[in-house]
């Protein structure tokens, strides 16, 4: 293997680390204008939520807690009428209405001109999987500065119809606002995974229904279809090629290599979970976005440079010789140029010094949990970044070492 100073080269000859792969900053924070919705993910101050029902909704969210329903919002003096609220999560964070339920609020669902700050659809998560309120932010800003799009994050202070639910986690929805970030056309298809009507029926992770969040294409799932067709190609080089016409490759290697530094714990390439698709119609590609990342920094992978890819499309790529060497000097770009354990333990900081005063309503317990989850997280941030330096260290190492001579 060469040297980690070798790789590094390599990267800025071969141009590796031009704006597609290189921290991608102006992905996160365009040039020149505001994105919708900046003024909620400043990290400044949560803002407050407050959600009206009347009884024959709120009997509806008890009764079908997925079904749509109408509301009232207000927030900041601003008045919000008929935007469409459901419950939200899985199995890990789902709680029911009466408990401290994650929400979706959808603003032009019955309004087609609302919008929230410039969003139409904002996610409010409970964290129950994380009583730090950070893991979202922290590896958000990662898998963007990687050049991967991943959703924004703020905070809010909700309640709904006057009880108080206290701290939440808020999160941009992937939506027509969120690819125009990163796509220059939006109408592609957009996937989610957890549920829908089309069924790929591949035998393979992608094997589930598919929902069609956003896109008009006429044959939806023709365009995974593809992508399938070319993981399974058995000739390796002949792969390669075909994954090119499919995946946009550049952003997944960093999307592949950012869940490993991270320890995406549920993510797509070695699980097959969390993530959203997006076919950009610029490049009739596909693009994999990483989603719920509530658990991260822990129950990490061994290595990083070769963490057993399980995943379908990760474990194509990595298999041939391409691949697996794009992968290492990408991860490896990554690993020392992005993921830097002094600049997270700053965004801890912020992050603890805004939410803390958040949590001065809160039951004794849940602050214990926060102070607790916060002393642990960086701890595992520590941890990670010494685990990574001691593989690349090791490696550089092993490069630098000269084969043994053959015994006579």
């Amino acid at each position: 293997m060469p040297s980690l100073a070798s790789i590094l080269l390599l990267i800025a000859l071969l141009g590796i680390g031009s704006p597609a792969l290189r921290p991608a900053v102006s992905a996160a924070e365009p040039a020149g204008r505001t994105e919708p919705g900046a003024d909620l993910f400043t990290h400044r101050a949560p803002v407050e939520i407050a959600i009206e029902l009347d009884p024959a909704n709120t009997a509806s969210l008890r009764k079908d807690p997925r079904r749509k329903v109408r509301a009232t919002v207000k927030e900041g003096g601003r008045i919000y009428q008929n935007v469409a609220v459901h419950l939200k999560g899985a199995s890990g964070s789902f709680r029911n209405f009466d408990d401290k339920p994650g929400l979706t609020l959808n603003f032009q669902y019955f309004v087609p001109d609302q919008n929230f700050h410039g969003l139409r659809k904002i996610l409010l998560n409970n964290s129950v999987q994380d009583p730090s309120y950070m893991n979202e932010a922290l590896a958000g800003q990662l898998f963007r500065e990687a050049g991967v799009p991943a959703p924004r994050t703020g905070h809010a202070l909700v309640q709904i119809n006057g009880r108080k639910l206290g701290l939440y986690v808020l999160k941009e929805g992937f939506s027509k606002d969120f690819l125009r970030l990163y796509f220059k056309e939006t109408d592609g298809n957009l996937y989610d995974i957890n549920q829908g009507s089309y069924d790929l029926g591949s035998g393979n992770d992608l094997q589930r229904r598919f929902r069609l969040d956003e896109g008009r294409q006429p044959q939806p799932l023709s365009d995974l279809s593809a992508l399938v067709a070319a993981c399974q190609e058995r000739d390796l080089d002949r792969r390669w090629e075909r994954l090119q016409t499919t995946l946009d490759i550049r952003r997944f290697l960093s999307f592949m290599a950012m869940e490993i530094i991270t320890c995406h714990c549920d993510g797509y390439s070695v699980y097959g979970h969390n993530f959203r698709l997006y076919h950009d119609p610029e490049t009739h590609t596909l693009v994999f976005m990483p989603n719920d990342l509530d658990r991260m920094f822990e129950q990490c992978r061994p290595s990083i440079l070769h963490p057993g890819f399980s995943a379908l499309v990760s474990k194509a790529l990595y298999e041939t010789p391409q691949g697996r060497e794009a992968y290492t000097n990408r991860c490896t770009w990554l690993a020392t140029q992005v993921f830097n354990l002094e600049k997270l333990n700053r965004q801890v900081d912020q992050l603890a010094q805004m939410l803390r005063p958040a949590l001065s309503e809160a039951s004794d317990l849940e602050r214990a949990k926060f102070d607790a989850r916060e002393k642990l997280l960086r701890e595992h941030l520590k941890q990670r970044s010494a685990a990574i330096n001691k593989e690349l260290a090791a490696a550089q190492t092993d490069a630098a070492t000269p084969p043994a001579r053959p015994a006579r």
